[in-house]
């Protein structure tokens, strides 16, 4: 324990021993006979036991003590090897702290190769939770990239074979409206078209200051009568074509053509303070189709027109075959004047 005697004297003096006791070790030069051992290990192995216990020696230090009387004639004695308890059992200390550090190594190891597996393992879970969010809110080019060759995989292509479909459906349901509402705008003004699409089926409305064009194409019996009706009805399809072009350059829209009557109104759809010009400028241009047709096809067609300003109400009419009708007293004074000039 000491590396030269006077640090064992020192350790003595420091445990409390007698000092008296110490000058007599000093003197000798040993403890026999003169060092008082009392511990419990050294009464109990003069007793006859034997035995490992912690106590404290004669220092006033805990030990760890093993005991036991050695029979000697008729003398007995006591035994004892002891060793400090801190020394005993720094090894299990240091065993414990390095299993501690290793424990709390491997702990830390799992955790992080839990959460880094837990990250791999819900990642294409969470791929594919975005996609189904992206799509719910109506993004239909959506793909989730999942390479994998595990059930993983199969569900992001899966997924993404249903974006696809439902994008193509979307496309085409998008074509069919576009579609629909093409032919919608050219049967219906688009003040009607507007009004059905808010839910009014009937898109009954009052126009206050419009300026309606009702045309009467004369002589149409004469030409079918030397064309034939086939090919008069294929012929006039072409000024008819014109006329819508023209109607819609001039800001008139067209309402309706029923054999060979043009009814067109402006201001339905836009206000418009000059519909009255408008639709008369319109009028020239008819004539000037009109006349065009007749060179190219040897024709006599005439146009009878009659052109009127005032209120009107507007409506469709059936449910199924519909068709936009026009009414009032202004629309009347319009055929009137066709009738008259034919």
């Amino acid at each position: 324990m000491y590396a030269n005697p006077g640090d064992f004297l020192d350790g003595l003096r420091k445990s409390g021993v007698n000092p008296s006791i110490i000058s007599r070790i000093e003197r000798q030069g040993n403890v026999m006979t003169l060092l008082p051992v009392n511990s419990e290990g050294a009464i109990l192995a003069l007793r006859g036991q034997s035995g490992i216990m912690r106590t404290m020696d004669y220092r006033g230090t805990e030990v760890l003590s093993a005991y036991g009387p050695l029979e000697l004639d008729s003398l007995r004695w006591a035994v004892l090897a002891e060793i400090d308890s801190e020394e005993a059992f720094a090894p299990v200390r240091e065993f414990g702290k390095k299993v501690m550090v290793f424990g709390t190594g491997m702990a830390l190891t799992v955790t992080l190769l839990a959460l880094v597996a837990s990250h791999f393992l819900t990642r294409p879970l969470r791929a594919l939770a975005e996609g189904v969010r992206k799509v719910g809110a109506g993004q239909t080019e959506v793909v989730v990239n999942l390479r994998t060759r595990d059930e993983f995989g199969d569900l992001g292509r899966a997924f993404n074979a249903m974006a696809a479909s439902i994008k193509e459906q979307k496309d085409k349901l998008q074509r069919q409206i576009s579609e629909n509402l093409e032919l919608l705008h050219g049967i219906l003004p688009a003040s009607a078209v507007v009004l059905r699409q808010g839910g009014d089926t009937k898109a009954n409305r009052q126009f206050t200051d419009v300026t309606v064009l009702f045309a009467e194409i004369v002589g149409l019996d004469d030409f079918s009568a030397r064309e034939g009706e086939a090919r008069a009805i294929l012929v006039l399809g072409d000024p008819v074509s014109a006329f819508d072009e023209a109607a819609e350059k001039a800001g008139v829209e067209k309402v309706k053509t029923t054999g060979g009557s043009y009814l067109a109104a402006s201001g339905l759809s836009v206000t418009r303070p000059d519909h009255c010009r408008r639709v008369i400028q319109f009028a020239k241009e008819m004539t000037r189709i009109a006349g065009v047709f007749n060179r190219d096809h040897k024709a006599v067609l005439k146009l009878s027109i009659g052109i009127n300003t005032g209120p009107i109400a507007g409506g469709v009419v059936g449910s199924r075959k519909f068709l936009y009708e026009l009414w009032g007293e202004t629309i009347s004074i319009a055929r009137l004047i066709t009738r008259d000039m034919s």
